[in-house]
């Protein structure tokens, strides 16, 4: 760093980055400054037209390559490859805790990723460094740059691991929950790619909101890109954000600089020794996961008795209700549609010596998806002996999996109408293998392990990625993407699809851009609400009654707002994987919601889940 001369006449020299200055020997009572030390006043964006070309020239590459051989729903990731760390390391991180196959894979990759990361942000930190300073020595800035980049990747693994299990099971919950805490963490950590001792202080608050609007532009910079019709504007904008990201590194390295000066050239410079970012770091984690935990046991109730259910009353049109993960249900008669509907609720735990469904707890629900599907089959042909009438189906989150995979596999359903609450919209869309074997994702299946362990350890939630419906779903994830797509002769299906849950599916081909809410012969209503509170929603209920007559739902689809957020959450999600790569897949072809070769892919969907509940 360069030599700066103080107003009085005393001469100090930039530090190691960290603040901390040397006064040369100087005669004279003389004071420090009085405040930082002033950059070059031509500091601009455009005084710095090697870090142009770089972030312009990687977010363009990237996202070409991207548009050539990935998966669309990566393309929105592509202006992060160079925007100001950490949020590099954290685009990187979703890459390769999806693309490793093992464990002698994944140490390779990480030990490229580590060195390509240090490398490239060393050079864009240089190539942002203030005009007229001299920056720091290459090495050292670079070993920094390697231990910062680590601590980085140590602190956003849980956050990525939480959006991993997102492209499993795709719930908004879990959006909600690693998002936050990882952008949180980006601010906090993010003065320590241009400072060393950064751990002892807080980054300053104009580099903080900076990151801030960093993250804004590369969520709306992935919209543009996810919604582009073409691919040469789909680059443009990558281009663009691309720009973006120099700007952000110019005035991030500027303001973390001028802080560390501000720092140090004090009368009375305050030395700090307690880690305060680490402190930071933990307490995010902690408040995360501890207040997830308190929140669901809180809601979780005391296991009903193993009973059965008095049969239900009325006369009217049989309705089987399902609803989701982790429900329970005491055995009391359901009426939510009211009493001109004869209604059963689905149990998970099978049919009662009376016929009747059995009370269940929330364990019952982490059944295989096999052997649900055949309990839905055994209740619902039981409804259909009863009433001599074809049943409706109203089914809420995972109990939407479980009866659409029903419909699919079974031979000739007596069903007459589905009504989807909630659905679990293109799950299995990555993959991880089992405990003892190898495959795409090792490490990440052992990360979402131990987050359920650590959430078991709190709470009576038991959310396994090796429960046997989980893993069902991990297993034939290929099919179980289309699958909510595909029809079925004769029955007709409606879907109603929470606002919040469009941050669980990004685009999957340009054939969903033009027709995002298009599921087929299903028709989708987007309604502002949450996932999973559908099914106690008066309005709702009353939609559900008018499709079960056979009128129009009468609800505000709320279909502009549910793209706009889709393609705006592209940028926070981990890539696909897609199914040629994956051998466990091999049961199924080029997956695609709305690929021109849907009827084909929808036989090889029957086909599997035919053959899923055969062997389950």
């Amino acid at each position: 760093m360069s030599l700066m001369r103080a107003r009085h006449g005393r001469r100090v020299t930039a530090g190691d980055g960290d603040g901390r200055v040397r006064a040369a020997a100087a005669s004279g009572p003389d004071s420090p400054p009085s405040g930082p030390p002033r950059v070059a006043a031509r500091n601009t964006l455009w005084a710095h037209p090697l870090l142009i070309a770089l972030t312009v020239g990687a977010a363009s590459l990237e996202a070409g390559i991207l548009v050539l051989v990935a998966p669309h729903s990566a393309r929105g990731l592509a202006p992060q490859v160079v925007a100001p760390a950490p949020f590099g390391a954290f685009h990187d991180l979703r890459w390769l805790l999806v693309y490793h196959r093992s464990w002698s894979a994944l140490a390779i990759e990480l030990g490229v990723l580590l060195i390509f990361r240090a490398t490239v942000d060393t050079l864009l930190l240089r190539a942002a460094w203030p005009r007229g300073l001299t920056g720091p020595a290459w090495a050292a800035s670079w070993r920094r740059m390697l231990v910062f980049t680590v601590v980085a990747l140590v602190a956003l693994v849980p956050w990525t691991v939480l959006l991993f299990a997102l492209a499993v099971i795709p719930i908004s919950w879990l959006f909600f929950a690693a998002i936050p805490p990882a952008i949180a963490t980006i601010v906090i950590v993010h003065h320590g790619a241009a400072r060393a001792g950064w751990w002892r202080a807080m980054p300053p608050l104009r580099t903080s909101a900076w990151m801030l609007a960093t993250f804004g532009v590369l969520t709306a910079g992935s919209a543009a890109i996810a919604l582009s019709p073409v691919w040469p504007l789909a680059v443009l904008s990558a281009a663009a954000t691309g720009l973006f990201d120099a700007w952000a590194w110019c005035r991030i390295v500027e303001g973390v600089h001028t802080s560390a000066q501000a720092d140090t050239l004090r009368s009375r410079p305050v030395r700090r020794w307690i880690p305060v970012a680490p402190i930071a770091l933990a307490s995010i984690f902690a408040v995360v996961i501890g207040g997830s935990a308190i929140g669901f046991a809180v809601h979780q109730r005391a296991q009903p008795l193993p009973a059965g259910s008095p049969a239900p009353v009325g006369t009217g049109d049989p309705v089987l209700v399902v609803s989701g993960f982790a429900s329970q249900w005491d055995g009391t008669p359901v009426e939510i549609l009211g009493k001109r509907y004869r209604q059963w609720r689905f149990s998970y735990r099978g049919l009662g010596d009376n016929g009747q469904p059995l009370s269940y707890g929330s364990s019952d629900t982490q059944k295989s998806l096999a052997q649900l599907d055949r309990l839905m089959s055994q209740q619902v042909d039981a409804i259909h002996a009863l009433t001599n009438r074809p049943v409706a189906v109203v089914a809420e989150s995972e109990g939407s999996l479980i009866a659409k995979t029903y419909l699919l596999a079974a031979p000739a359903p007596p069903v007459r109408r589905l009504v989807l609450l909630s659905p679990l919209v293109r799950p299995g869309r990555v993959y991880y293998p089992g405990r003892s074997d190898d495959g795409w994702g090792t490490f990440t299946g052992w990360g979402m392990r131990g987050v359920s362990k650590i959430l078991a350890g709190l709470s009576q939630l038991e959310l396994s990625p090796d429960s046997p419906f989980i893993e069902d779903v991990d297993r034939h994830g290929a099919a179980l993407r289309d699958a909510l797509a595909c029809g079925r002769r004769g029955v007709q299906q409606d879907a109603f699809i929470p606002l919040a849950d469009a941050v669980t599916g990004p685009f999957d081909d340009d054939v969903d851009v033009t027709n995002p809410n298009g599921l087929g012969s299903v028709r989708v209503s987007v309604v502002p609400a949450f996932h999973g509170g559908l099914l106690a929603s008066h309005t709702i209920q009353q939609a559900i009654s008018a499709v079960l007559q056979g009128r129009n739902p009468g609800v505000k689809s709320w279909a502009g707002a549910s793209t706009v957020i889709r393609s705006a959450a592209a940028a926070w999600q981990v890539p696909d994987l897609p199914v040629d790569l994956n051998p466990v897949w091999n049961g199924t072809t080029k997956a695609g919601l709305s690929s021109a070769l849907r009827a084909a892919r929808c036989d090889a969907v029957r086909t599997e889940l035919q053959a899923m509940v055969a062997r389950g």
